[in-house]
């Protein structure tokens, strides 16, 4: 279980590393956020109807 922790601590902080200096705007990570979600819901919808319509 530590080395899991460990393993995940080490990958964030690489992260971290790569990040710290990027700027962040808020409203285009939404944004991007709700297109993804949108997205997803889309296709999600389109298999449920698609298993519906089979039986």
């Amino acid at each position: 279980m530590e080395e899991c922790h460990l393993k995940k601590q080490h990958e964030f902080d690489k992260w971290y590393e790569e990040e710290k200096n990027k700027q962040f705007c808020l409203d285009e990570a939404l944004a991007e956020y709700c297109t993804n979600d949108v997205q997803i819901l889309t296709e999600a919808l389109i298999a449920f109807r698609k298993k519906i319509h089979r039986n």
